[in-house]
């Protein structure tokens, strides 16, 4: 068995995922009255792109992400859904990671700790600056990483 994790999500930082990010500010305020209109006061699991983006804009701007994704407390989410927690990651499988270095949305250095916890991981670094940069299939970095992940799935199987 092997692991692929593109774009970061470990949440083995705190930071990024529980403060305002200075990328998703940049863009217009989305305010509590268009989030409650999306959601109609429950959980909203159903939208076109356009409306799912507002909400995750909306949480990105407020540092609310966790919370709006999370009914429990956060120690049971950690204890779920991240590696914060893991103590002992010797018996992990082989784990390719890809991330830009340059990630607006969520910070490079959650790989890089991974990488260096997790003893038999590839860390594939792009230079787009963009948290999907292998959105363009024609760039270098996705050819490359599409290459990579072959490569990694060769060897591990």
């Amino acid at each position: 068995m092997e692991f692929f994790l593109i774009y970061g999500y470990a949440f083995v930082h705190d930071s990024w995922y529980t403060q305002p990010n200075s990328y998703y500010m940049k863009f217009p305020a989305v305010d509590i009255e268009t989030i409650n209109k999306i959601c109609k006061g429950d959980e909203s699991a159903e939208g076109s792109l356009d409306t799912r983006y507002s909400l995750y804009v909306y949480a990105r701007q407020t540092g609310k992400w966790l919370s709006m994704l999370i009914d429990n407390s956060i120690e049971d989410f950690y204890t779920s859904f991240s590696f914060k927690k893991t103590k002992d990651f010797t018996n992990f499988p082989p784990v390719l990671l890809a991330h830009s270095f340059h990630d607006p949305d969520v910070s490079f250095s959650e790989s890089q700790i991974l990488s260096s916890l997790l003893p038999n991981s590839n860390l594939f670094v792009s230079s787009i600056k963009a948290h999907d940069f292998d959105k363009d299939t024609s760039c270098e970095d996705t050819l490359s990483l599409i290459e990579e992940s072959l490569n990694f799935i060769k060897v591990n199987l």
